[in-house]
C-alpha cells in the first residue's frame, strides 16, 4: 500500500429483503414497499379498535404469532406511514420486529428501530 492509498474497514451487514440484499447510496431513496411487513401492519390494526379515541382490543390473540404482530399498532403514526409508503430502514423487516423489543415511547421507537432524523433518507 502506498501512501495515497487509504484503507477503510468498516462492519456492515446487508440483510435480505424480498430475497435481495440491496446498497442504497445517495442522501435520497426512492420507496421499498417490504409487502411481508405491510400486510402484518395492516392485520395488527385490524385487531384493535378505537373505543373513545384510545386503542382497545377486547380478547388477546390466541396465537403466538399475532401476540408479536399486535405490537406494530402501537408503532408511531409516522413510522406506520413509512413502511406503507415503503420508506423503512433498509434493515427493518418483519422477522427483525418480531424478535426486538418495542419501546412504547415514539421517540425511542424512531432511535430502536433505525429511522433517521429527517424521512426518507
Amino acid at each position: 500500500m502506498d501512501r495515497e492509498t487509504v484503507r477503510i474497514r468498516v462492519p456492515l451487514a446487508f440483510p435480505l429483503r424480498g430475497g435481495k440484499r440491496t446498497v442504497v447510496a445517495g442522501r435520497t431513496r426512492s420507496a421499498n414497499p417490504d409487502l411481508k411487513l405491510i400486510a402484518a401492519l395492516r392485520r395488527a390494526n385490524s385487531m384493535i379498535y378505537r373505543q373513545r379515541g384510545m386503542p382497545f382490543i377486547s380478547t388477546a390473540p390466541v396465537s403466538p404469532h399475532d401476540r408479536k404482530i399486535l405490537r406494530l399498532a402501537f408503532l408511531a403514526p409516522k413510522l406506520q406511514r413509512d413502511i406503507l409508503g415503503g420508506y423503512q430502514p433498509p434493515s427493518l423487516n418483519l422477522e427483525r420486529l418480531r424478535q426486538m423489543e418495542i419501546p412504547l415511547c415514539w421517540k425511542q421507537q424512531r432511535k430502536v428501530l433505525g429511522w433517521s432524523n429527517s424521512s426518507h433518507l
